[in-house]
């Protein structure tokens, strides 16, 4: 049975005070041993914080605190961490967005292709949902996973921007499967390219040789075509704020309709020698993540603007829009379609005539769980109160539980460490901590 505490302004006060001062079940000190506190924050956890994208998750449930700052790493799932820590939120969330992509890439024949969004508050989980959709159909599909804010200039993305990322990553992703497109339509799209852009071969490679953090991916045993290092180039200065970005992106909007077939031309021969190379799949499927991350003036250009635009390749293409969109009175769903809704997980129970609202066990339950799948919750929290607290205060929000979780874990070995050396609690009216 959950503990069960009014939700008033009262009580969100007192349990963030709870909260910051790191009331977790401390059971062992061999990460303190004889050195300073600032040595052990500074060593274990504040190069983690300042790089949360390269931490490495630990592969077992935490039963100690460092571990449990780890296992609460905010970036997404992926890879083997999706077996080990992934939680189904689909009832809790009272939503079947992730269900019903599934049945339309489902009902999709080989050669049909479709534009999908989807969107949700930010932290809610979509990413992590994204990478369990890139991992369920990658036999169905040849599945490209992008994060669009690390691979362009997400403040201020244009509809060129993405088509130049879809053709790069075409490119190498048939590349790596050792498929060679038609040789007729590549030098065809090739001429045209440097035609318009005034590059050549030499100014490329020269231009890449300075820049050398572009990835062309040179352990493919297919001849690196002028083309992959064309597009990393050009792609390099728009992510870059390069002075040529303006100039790249109004070279390709005037002669937009070239651009579109020659990347359509090559999306179809690809998918013919796919289809030949592997006959399940359907089709490519192009995942562009964090897309949401972009301003709002950017947004409304780009998904109301151009909204045709990015319906045009021959592809599934699965964009993530910022929520604000879809309360737009220019009206999404009229220029690309529905969208697909991750909310957060309801800790409530909505009743209209109530000023107060009970708590939910379901939604509560739920995030005990995800919580569970991390860590031995018996070993770092003092009890269940604690921890229902806890994720009462989170409001159902997925990464603010996670961040909650570990500024506590931070608290209390900060008092646990301090209580160690002075024998005196540091704060005024915090309760003793269990060792």
């Amino acid at each position: 049975m959950i503990p069960q505490k009014p939700c008033n302004q009262h009580f969100q006060r007192s349990l963030l005070e709870e909260y910051y001062l790191g009331f977790l079940w401390i059971r062992n000190d061999r990460f303190v041993q004889s050195r300073s506190m600032g040595t052990i924050i500074m060593e274990q956890f504040s190069s983690d914080s300042e790089n949360p994208k390269f931490m490495s998750i630990p592969s077992d449930r935490a039963t100690d605190l460092r571990a449990a700052y780890r296992v609460c790493d905010l970036k997404a799932l992926e890879g083997e961490n999706l077996d080990r820590y992934y939680t189904q939120l689909n009832e809790a969330r009272k939503t079947e967005a992730m269900m019903n992509i599934s049945v339309r890439l489902d009902l999709q024949e080989a050669g049909e292709f479709s534009t999908i969004l989807f969107t949700g508050h930010r932290g809610c989980g979509k990413s992590t949902e994204l990478r369990l959709l890139e991992r369920n159909w990658r036999k169905q599909y040849h599945v490209v996973y992008l994060e669009t804010d690390e691979q362009t200039d997400i403040n201020d993305v244009e509809y060129t921007d993405l088509y130049l990322l879809v053709v790069q990553y075409l490119e190498y992703e048939l590349r790596k499967l050792g498929i060679q497109v038609d040789q007729g339509i590549l030098a065809d799209f090739e001429n045209w390219f440097a035609e318009v852009t005034e590059e050549t071969e030499e100014s490329v490679d020269k231009s890449i040789s300075l820049e050398g953090e572009i990835t062309l991916g040179t352990e493919t045993l297919i001849p690196i075509p002028f083309l992959a290092k064309l597009l990393a180039k050009l792609n390099s200065q728009i992510k870059g704020g390069s002075r040529n970005k303006t100039t790249i992106r109004h070279t390709l909007e005037k002669d937009f309709s070239r651009l579109k077939s020659g990347i359509n031309l090559l999306l179809d021969d690809g998918f013919k020698k796919l289809q030949q190379k592997y006959p399940n799949r359907k089709g490519f499927l192009f995942i562009l993540d964090n897309l949401d991350r972009c301003p709002l003036e950017v947004a409304n250009r780009l998904f109301f603007n151009y909204a045709a635009q990015l319906q045009e390749l021959h592809c599934t293409i699965v964009y993530t829009i910022p929520i604000s969109t879809l309360y737009s009175p220019r009206g999404i769903d009229t220029s690309l379609g529905n969208a697909y809704i991750v909310p957060m997980v309801n800790p409530y129970h909505y009743e209209a005539d109530k000023e107060t609202l009970d708590y939910a066990e379901a939604g509560l339950n739920a995030l005990k769980t995800l919580l569970e799948r991390r860590m031995d919750t018996s070993k770092i929290f003092a009890n269940e109160t604690v921890m229902f607290d806890l994720i009462r205060a989170s409001g159902g929000h997925v990464r603010h539980l996670m961040q909650m979780v570990r500024e506590a874990c931070l608290t209390a070995i900060e008092i646990f460490v301090y209580f160690r050396q002075s024998r005196s609690l540091p704060f005024r009216g915090c309760q003793p901590i269990i060792f």
